[in-house]
Parts: structure tokens; sequence; C-alpha cells
């Protein structure tokens, strides 16, 4: 007897994972780091590691590859990109932790977006 096997139409969840492996794949050549594993299963909340300590979430990922143009325009090259996406990465691993309190620190911070768009922190008010 055979069996005739239907194709299952693939889920949004199985489209949205596919979506993100790509963007981690885009987004790992212009950081220049391989994607190494996903830190969240959950579709809201979907964060690749790059490396020992580069997370990005889905939305950071969104934000370099959608806009890669417009970044290559202001910074020169896509190496370039990587290299103020790596700073601003860096940035928020060393300005998580208030180094006088060692607590976490309780305002906003600079979203990817606004970082490659020119805004630092000294740019800030803090209160």
């Amino acid at each position: 007897m055979s069996r005739k096997y239907e194709k299952k139409e693939p889920t949004l969840h199985d489209i949205i994972w596919v979506c993100a492996r790509e963007y981690a794949k885009r987004t790992g050549k212009i950081i220049d780091r391989e994607p190494q594993f996903w830190v969240a299963q959950d579709v809201a909340i979907i964060t690749c590691c790059f490396g020992d300590v580069e997370f990005l979430s889905l939305e950071d990922m969104m934000v370099i590859v959608d806009h890669i143009d417009k970044w290559v325009a202001i910074y020169g090259s896509q190496e370039k990109v990587g290299e103020v996406v790596n700073e601003w990465i860096y940035w928020c691993l060393d300005d998580a932790i208030d180094p006088k309190t060692e607590e976490p620190r309780n305002y906003s911070r600079i979203n990817l977006y606004s970082w490659l768009k020119g805004l630092r922190p000294e740019q800030l008010k803090h209160n």
C-alpha cells in the first residue's frame, strides 16, 4: 500500500524562523561574526548570539539589514557599519551596570537605530 503524503503548509512560526535565520546570516556578514545560537525560541523575543557577548534581537538585525544602503551612505562601507554596530553592542554591555554602584542603570538606553543615526550618550541628559 502506498500512502500519499500531503505537503504541509508552513506555519507562520516556521516562516518567521526562516526569516530570522536569513537576517542572522546577513547581519553576521556585516558585523563580521557568524551566528552562534538562538537565545529565545519565543517568536516575540528572537535573539541571536554572534559570539561571546554579541547579542542582537531580530528587530536590531532588521534595522541593520533593511537599512544597509542608508547606513553605507552614511558610513562609507559595510565594514564601517559593522564597526559602528559593534561599538553599540559593547557600549550597551559597558553601560548596563553603573560602575560606582554596580547596580543596573535605570534610564532608557540608546537603541541601535538611533545609534546608527549618530546619537551618542553624551547627547542625552540623565536625571
